[in-house]
């Protein structure tokens, strides 16, 4: 199996988080652009699954995966210590994420919301590696287990009694009154929570309706993180066959195992992006573990292997991806800019080459969505050769004070 350097990280696999970071970028500028052009690229409403919903969940299991793409030895004998920093720095880049994001809406400290993507990243990674690390398989069940009952539970919960004085993030006069958005509101308070959801979010019905990013979701999420490290695991298995046809059938079947358990659970709790339920975070995990299967076997390709190289890019540096992209992002939005690019470059070139008829506006956004990856892409490759730069500087003065 060829590795990338250092990081002992298979090459199809950064490919494969590559791809989820790009999924990603093209739901966000697609949605930034109004929206519904593409049903793949829009949130699903209610019980129901779109492409874009993998999101987050497939993002957590890809880069956990790495972790368990280690030798068994080095992985068992990792420094919790520089996990808990890294998480603690995932943890604060979201916090002032979500400052920037309230001064730039003129909002005041009261409106801030404390609950985020990178933060439920930060706080799942951590307690998942420390499950693997320090406990035992059957308390790492367990724990899994426990979870997405307790979500389950209190989903079902009805505390309108105790929430009466709650007012939901979408606005409207509904109190949230299942056990989950209960919690999260007596924690943090309701004007602490998501509320940038507002025309998907008033599609639930009253009282289901919670944040996706909350404390219960995110301790679920410890779920897709242990899948993605066993993921790993299993692929640097002695007994695993080696990489090709048979070893693509073996990890399909993995996935359609998951998927179907996933379409069993959804008759309890149903698949929404919004509610970030258990179904669909086992949905996640099956097409992590069949785009990662896609990748494994159409790299052994030369001619196809080359073109994973910008994906590659892509997932080699996640966190300067979605920090570069953010500020991009707020910087299009608060200038006009992403409109402009739109209808400067987007537009026309989809008009010469395709011409003008009902699909055009389809075409033009999805064109400028790859604009925006590719510039994106752009921006990781000067990174990752900036980094290379200096590392390999610091290696000289290293060899050199040594030699001296």
């Amino acid at each position: 199996m060829s590795v990338s350097g250092a990081t002992q990280r298979a090459r199809w696999l950064d490919a494969g988080r590559g791809f989820v970071i790009a999924n990603m970028i093209m739901v966000d500028v697609h949605e930034d652009l109004g929206g519904d052009s593409f049903a793949a690229f829009s949130h699903s409403r209610w019980n129901g699954f779109n492409w874009c919903d993998q999101g987050i969940h497939a993002f957590i299991v890809a880069s956990s995966a790495s972790f368990g793409m280690k030798q068994l030895e080095t992985l068992s004998s990792v420094n919790m210590t520089s996990i808990f920093k890294r998480a603690s720095l995932i943890f604060a880049l979201g916090v002032a994420l979500n400052v920037s994001l309230m001064y730039l809406h003129n909002e005041g400290v009261r409106d801030l919301r404390f609950p985020g993507v990178l933060q439920r990243y930060a706080i799942s990674h951590a307690m998942g590696m420390f499950l693997y690390v320090k406990c035992s398989r059957r308390m790492q069940l367990f724990v899994v287990v426990v979870s997405q009952l307790l979500y389950i539970c209190l989903w079902y919960i009805d505390v309108s009694s105790a929430c009466q004085e709650h007012i939901d993030p979408s606005g409207s006069q509904c109190p949230e009154c299942n056990g989950i958005m209960y919690i999260d509101n007596t924690v943090f308070g309701s004007s602490h929570l998501s509320r940038r959801w507002t025309s998907l979010y008033s599609t639930l019905p009253c009282g289901w309706r919670i944040d996706g990013n909350g404390i219960i979701p995110t301790v679920t999420s410890v779920l897709a993180v242990l899948a993605g490290i066993y993921y790993g695991v299993m692929l640097r298995h002695p007994q695993m066959p080696s990489p090709g046809f048979f070893r693509f059938c073996v990890q399909s079947c993995i996935a359609g195992f998951v998927t179907a358990a996933a379409c069993l659970l959804s008759f309890i709790v149903p698949f929404n992006w919004t509610l970030s339920a258990p179904p669909l975070q086992l949905l996640a995990i099956a097409l992590v573990f069949q785009q990662g299967a896609i990748f494994e076997l159409i790299s052994r390709f030369s001619y196809v292997n080359r073109l994973l190289g910008p994906l590659r890019v892509l997932g080699r540096h996640p966190m300067f991806v979605f920090l570069f992209f953010f500020l991009m992002q707020l910087y299009l939005l608060e200038t006009g800019l992403d409109r402009q690019i739109f209808y400067k470059t987007a537009w026309p070139l989809t008009i010469r080459f395709v011409g003008e008829h009902e699909s055009t506006v389809r075409i033009a956004k999805l064109c400028n969505g790859f604009l925006i990856i590719c510039f994106v892409i752009i921006a990781a490759s000067i990174w990752e050769k900036a980094v290379n730069v200096i590392s390999n500087d610091r290696s000289k003065v290293t060899i050199a004070s040594k030699t001296d």
